[in-house]
């Protein structure tokens, strides 16, 4: 993973964990346009997607991820 992947990804884990969703989303969106496989980013952005309230979107983003 590029440092420029990994800075995304960290940073969307970090916006999720402070409760940040829609900024979180952004981040792994983000991860996710240069690396659509990327497992670990579909996994978090459906996550944040689940808290909020967002079903059908989170599980487009866990079903590639499984």
């Amino acid at each position: 993973m590029s440092h420029k992947l990994l800075a995304a990804f960290n940073e969307g884990v970090n916006l999720a964990m402070a409760g940040d969703h829609p900024s979180a989303i952004e981040a792994f969106s983000k991860v996710l346009e240069e690396d659509p496989r990327h497992t670990p980013a579909l996994s978090a952005k459906g996550f944040s997607l689940a808290r909020l309230g967002k079903a059908a979107q989170a599980l487009r983003c866990f079903q590639p991820a499984i």
